[in-house]
């Protein structure tokens, strides 16, 4: 049995991966942001590519600029621990 499939894995380890996150995070100065973050921008770019003209990733859809609201979401999501 892997280890993400024992009961509890996700509620007990929960803490562990958020605080050895904020461990990292504080490690990181303001240029290691910059660049984190301008490579998960380009990253979400190509993976978006032409799907951003229309359809689920429009912007009338997800209401502001959709690499804008990825790359929000990622980084939400790496704060809240949610991503490694």
């Amino acid at each position: 049995m892997g280890k993400r499939n024992k009961p509890g894995y996700y509620h007990n380890d929960y803490w562990t991966v958020l605080y050895d996150n904020q461990k990292k995070f504080a490690a990181l100065k303001e240029n290691d942001w910059v660049v984190v973050l301008a490579k998960c921008k380009k990253h979400i770019r190509l993976k978006l590519k032409q799907k951003t003209l229309s359809g689920a990733h429009a912007a009338s859809n997800v209401g502001a600029d959709p690499v804008d609201h990825y790359l929000s979401m990622a980084y939400t999501k790496l704060l809240e621990g949610e991503w490694e």
